[in-house]
C-alpha cells in the first residue's frame, strides 16, 4: 500500500532510472529531522503488531533506504521532472526559498518486518497548525496486511503530542486502498487538485480539535450549529 500524492503499486521503471528518480525526490523534499529525541515519542509502541516494528529514521538513514525502495513501489507512476522543466534561475531561486523555510518539523518512519526494511511514512510540518503527511508506502509482499490501519493512529499520536492541529494528505483520486482506511479513521475530504506533477488529487485531513471538526459539517450542510459551536460562531 502506498499513500500521499504519487500512489501506486505495480512495476515499470527501469533499473537504470531508478537511482537518479529517487535521488531527485529525496533532494525534492530535502530530507531533515528537527535535532530532537523524535523517538522518545514512539519508542513505547515500537512494535505495530506480530513481527512488524516501526523506528523513527533520521535523514543520514531514511534517505539511501528512500532512494533504493522507491523505484520498486511507485513503478506505474507517470512522472513529470519538475527540477528539468525549471531553468537554472528558476531552481537557484526554488533553492533560495526553501533555505528561508528554516527547519520545520519533520517525521521519517521507517517500517520493518522481522529487522528487515519493508516500508516507510514521512511527513513535514507545513505551518504553525499543519502537518504534512507527504507519503507512505510499504513494499508489495507486504501489503495487504493491516500495517497501514495499524500505522495511522501512531503517526496521529507522535504529530497530535508535538502540538499540531491538522494532519493533511494528498492523494490520487482512484487510490482507495488509502482512501477508505483514512476515512474510517476519521480523515475528511476537504479539498480537490489538479497537479501538474501528479495528476487529479484529493486532499484528506484530520483535525484533532472536535470544535473544529463539528465546525467542518456545519460549514458544508451536514450539521445544524449546536449550542457549542454557536459561541465561537455568531450566527446573530
Amino acid at each position: 500500500m502506498a499513500s500521499a500524492s504519487h500512489d501506486s503499486t505495480q512495476q515499470r521503471y527501469a533499473d537504470s532510472r531508478a537511482a537518479p528518480d529517487a535521488q531527485r525526490w529525496a533532494a525534492y523534499y530535502s530530507y531533515r529531522l528537527v535535532g530532537r529525541d523524535i523517538n522518545r515519542m514512539i519508542a513505547q509502541e515500537s512494535v505495530l503488531f506480530g513481527n512488524y516494528a516501526i523506528r523513527v529514521l533520521d535523514d543520514a538513514e531514511f534517505g539511501p533506504l528512500f532512494r533504493q525502495y522507491r523505484p520498486i513501489v511507485f513503478q506505474t507512476m507517470l512522472d513529470f521532472d519538475v527540477q528539468q522543466a525549471l531553468s537554472r534561475d528558476e531552481q537557484t531561486a526554488t533553492a533560495r526559498l526553501r533555505e528561508r523555510m528554516g527547519t520545520p518539523f519533520r517525521l521519517n518512519i521507517g517500517i520493518y518486518h522481522h529487522q528487515e526494511f519493508i516500508g516507510w511514512s514521512f511527513g513535514i510540518q507545513e505551518s504553525a497548525e499543519k502537518y504534512y503527511m507527504v507519503n507512505t508506502a510499504i513494499l508489495p509482499q507486504h501489503q495487504g496486511k493491516g500495517i497501514y490501519s495499524a500505522l495511522l493512529p501512531r503517526i496521529l499520536g507522535a504529530v497530535q503530542r508535538e502540538g499540531f492541529q491538522i494532519v493533511y494528505s494528498r492523494h490520487v483520486a482512484t487510490n482507495n486502498q488509502v482512501l477508505v482506511p483514512k476515512l474510517k479513521a476519521g480523515f475528511v475530504i476537504t479539498g480537490v487538485e489538479l497537479s501538474d506533477v501528479f495528476g487529479v488529487l484529493v486532499h484528506l485531513s484530520y483535525f484533532f480539535n472536535p470544535i473544529r471538526r463539528k465546525v467542518l459539517d456545519v460549514r458544508v450542510g451536514q450539521a445544524r450549529p449546536d449550542a457549542e459551536v454557536k459561541r465561537y460562531m455568531p450566527f446573530e
